[in-house]
């Protein structure tokens, strides 16, 4: 059953105009980022250095923060509001399978879409030196194209970001079963994290702040702060020591929503969502349990009925 709600979660989504808008905005966001006028690299760190393209991967990572939330978010609340969850709850469907179908085909689209943050990087460098415009690095001579210094920060920080983000997205929807929050608690998540980044500018702060920061923002000033042009030029972010502590971290963090909304879920149609308000008091619902009883059907089947 897990693959047929995995397999209909992609179809669903293919066939949705708004997936590919999502993709269309991703790229598009980035590849301005690289070719744009305002583009400036200083000193002899090179336009699309290793450290360069880390540095957008990570940043880029927290702004489409809002589109992981309206994609993972809506994956349980759909079935609320197109009213079949009727259909859906009464046939033979383990929880697992469902919630699990619809994280895992929610999460591989996702990803997809997201493939917009290296292809838009690649798109930039590649076109920045021909721009009508005057770009500050177009003169520059450039890396030789190497495409691992933009996978690997995508593997390391783009897809642990949306697994994090995508996990506890994904609990909010199934638990709350409200659209509203699950289009506002991506900019609710943004503005928490830069308020949250307000009261660490202190030295002795840095290395608890690196290792708590879900989106590795902190974690990677961290881990380069003493990287030189040089280094900077040449080296990928390593996943070891602090970063590898705040991935593993943010991960456990992502498989213990997901055991909560496995736990938290359930298959009544009839359950509000998290802050509803109770409509019929408790003596209303016990004279209904006792004026209304549910007729038992007993099955018969032998050569008659067939």
């Amino acid at each position: 059953m897990f693959k047929g709600i995995f397999e209909f979660e992609l179809e669903y989504r293919r066939g949705r105009p708004v997936t590919y808008i999502y993709f269309a905005i991703i790229f598009i966001i980035t590849f301005l980022v690289i070719a744009g006028p305002s583009r400036t690299v200083a000193g002899q760190i090179k336009a699309n250095a290793p450290f360069i393209i880390a540095s957008w991967t990570v940043t880029l990572s927290l702004v489409f923060t809002m589109i992981t939330s309206a994609v993972m978010g809506v994956a349980i609340v759909r079935d609320f509001d197109h009213n079949t969850e009727g259909l859906l709850f009464s046939n033979a469907i383990k929880k697992r399978d469902y919630l699990l179908g619809r994280f895992c085909g929610s999460f591989v689209v996702l990803l997809l879409m997201n493939c917009g943050v290296w292809l838009g990087l690649m798109a930039g460098f590649a076109v920045g030196k021909s721009v009508p415009w005057d770009v500050a690095w177009r003169s520059r001579e450039l890396l030789g194209f190497q495409p691992w210094h933009y996978l690997q920060p995508f593997l390391l920080i783009t897809v642990t970001n949306l697994f994090i983000t995508g996990a506890l997205f994904f609990m909010s929807g199934a638990l709350g079963r409200n659209a509203i929050v699950i289009y506002t608690q991506g900019i609710l998540l943004i503005v928490v994290y830069q308020i949250a980044n307000i009261g660490l500018p202190d030295l002795e702060t840095q290395k608890l702040a690196a290792l708590l920061d879900p989106f590795g923002i902190k974690t990677f000033q961290y881990v380069t702060r003493y990287w030189t042009p040089s280094e900077q030029n040449t080296l990928l972010v390593p996943l070891t020591g602090i970063m590898l502590y705040n991935r593993l971290l943010w991960i456990a963090a992502g498989v213990v929503a997901l055991v909560i909304t496995y736990h938290g879920f359930s298959f009544n149609m009839v359950r509000k969502g998290f802050g509803s308000r109770k409509t019929e008091t408790t003596g209303d619902r016990e004279e209904s349990e006792e004026t209304i009883k549910t007729p038992r059907a007993d099955q018969v089947i032998n050569a008659w009925t067939h």
